[in-house]
């Protein structure tokens, strides 16, 4: 139950009735305790109305906001103090209240490394491909990279933007980082052979109808071929987490390589932004026997 005191958290983004955050934070609540005092909503917002949102929420108090795509990276001039994650990878999806602004945090990258380490994966000196160069990309690199990785190789469509994927990373002790184009077959597959960890970092394996199930559909292909060059000592991680088993995943289990699903990197990024904002949270394995308590194959 609410109260007069019951102050908000929000989801932000654009579409937003897809997401499993609502139910997984309430959840959560409950389980802290704290369902009166914190109430999570999403909220879909247009691209043109997200600062006015970002002030509104703030005159009213609002407790803390994860943001989704397509805000991720606009957010981050919006907000008065930024992180050194969140300003390394461009893209920030937690916001606190900071005085009359906010500040912006990204827990996608530790959220993707632990993940990892959850599901039994060393991280250490490992050799890692990701597919796509956007704000999950580059989240998942910095991730890994602070965790050790020795090298990273982005497959991007635009070259320049899988180059800063990896510049993302400097200083954090990858030894190697390659971009490399999808367009540049041979060297994607060379690349999935060394890989000890591929991880397919864009929404192509989401549930999607019309146009948008066209677009990508060649690099998803590509994706499905490549994922058979790779090791089966390897493992492949993908991001997605609607369907839970994308069709990638799938290719990469027939092929006997170890899989790691969407929903830990949600669990973990979820359990590390309550934190932030509650002063503590329910162990991540609570979010994610919840997630899977309530995952119908879709």
């Amino acid at each position: 139950m609410t109260t007069a005191k019951t102050r908000l958290l929000a989801l932000l983004g654009h579409p937003v009735s897809h997401s499993r955050s609502p139910a997984m934070m309430t959840a959560a609540l409950a389980a802290l305790g704290r369902h009166e005092d914190f109430a999570y909503l999403a909220f879909d917002v247009a691209p043109d109305e997200l600062a006015a949102v970002l002030a509104a929420l703030r005159a009213m108090n609002c407790a803390g906001a994860n943001v989704t795509v397509p805000h991720k990276r606009a957010v981050i001039d919006l907000c008065t103090v930024v992180d050194d994650d969140a300003r390394r990878i461009g893209a920030a999806n937690v916001l606190s209240p900071l005085g009359a602004g906010w500040a912006a945090h990204n827990t996608d990258a530790p959220g993707a490394a632990r993940a990892l380490t959850d599901a039994g994966v060393s991280i250490a000196g490992a050799n890692v491909v990701l597919l796509g160069a956007g704000g999950a990309a580059r989240a998942v690199a910095v991730g890994l990279a602070r965790e050790g990785c020795r090298s990273i190789t982005v497959v991007a469509r635009a070259i320049d933007q899988g180059i800063d994927c990896v510049r993302a990373c400097d200083g954090l002790g990858v030894r190697d980082g390659l971009a490399l184009s999808w367009a540049d077959d041979e060297s994607v597959k060379s690349a999935h052979e060394r890989a000890d960890i591929v991880i397919q970092c864009t929404p192509l394996g989401m549930h999607r109808s019309g146009a948008a199930q066209l677009v990508g559909d060649l690099e998803y292909d590509a994706a499905q071929r490549w994922i058979g060059h790779a090791r089966s000592r390897a493992t492949a991680m993908d991001i997605v987490y609607a369907p839970v088993l994308t069709p990638w995943l799938k290719v990469a289990k027939a092929r006997g390589i170890h899989t790691v699903d969407g929903l830990g990197m949600l669990a973990r990024q979820g359990a590390l932004a309550l934190a932030r904002w509650c002063g503590g949270a329910p162990p991540a394995s609570a979010f994610r026997r919840f997630l899977d308590d309530g995952d119908s194959g879709g």
